[in-house]
């Protein structure tokens, strides 16, 4: 009995693991950074090298929004074995004050990135299905931010 429980759970794990394409969105938590340095570093990287494109934007005391464009990309060779045509990709920068009082010029910055794909077999945009490649490039432009946002910290 033990053993049919035991391999019932490792099946059900197997199952669980599935497909990296059941992901939707890829999340990294950048670190601290002011609010003058996430604008900075969004206009330098996002922005001049990516060429992302803001679509919209919102500043309070205590959090900063940012949220581009669909960025219009190649599909990646992962992507393409799933039958993409096309690919697009956004990215969303999510930051709020820490929670001690008298630190509201640092906040804790959160990274999603996001993809929407064209599938030729269907015709239509899907949102999700983050591939391996996918997400390793959202983890190098995060990792990009992170040391960014790091190295301006080290500064104060």
């Amino acid at each position: 009995m033990r053993r049919i429980v035991w391999l019932f759970f490792m099946l059900l794990a197997v199952g669980c693991a599935g497909s990296s394409a059941t992901i939707k969105m890829y999340n990294a938590d950048l670190g601290i950074a002011s609010a003058y340095g996430i604008r900075e570093q969004v206009q330098r990287l996002l922005i001049n090298k990516y060429h992302y494109v803001i679509a919209y934007a919102d500043e309070t005391n205590n959090r900063v929004y940012i949220e581009t464009d669909w960025l219009d990309r190649l599909p990646f060779a992962d992507e393409r074995r799933m039958g993409v045509e096309q690919a697009k990709s956004r990215i969303i920068i999510e930051a709020r004050t820490r929670g001690r009082t008298g630190e509201a010029s640092r906040l804790s910055v959160k990274f999603k990135g996001e993809n929407m794909l064209f599938f030729a077999d269907t015709g239509s945009w899907e949102r999700g299905h983050m591939t391996k490649e996918a997400r390793r490039y959202f983890k190098e432009l995060a990792d990009e931010l992170k040391t960014q946002f790091a190295a301006m910290v080290r500064e104060y």
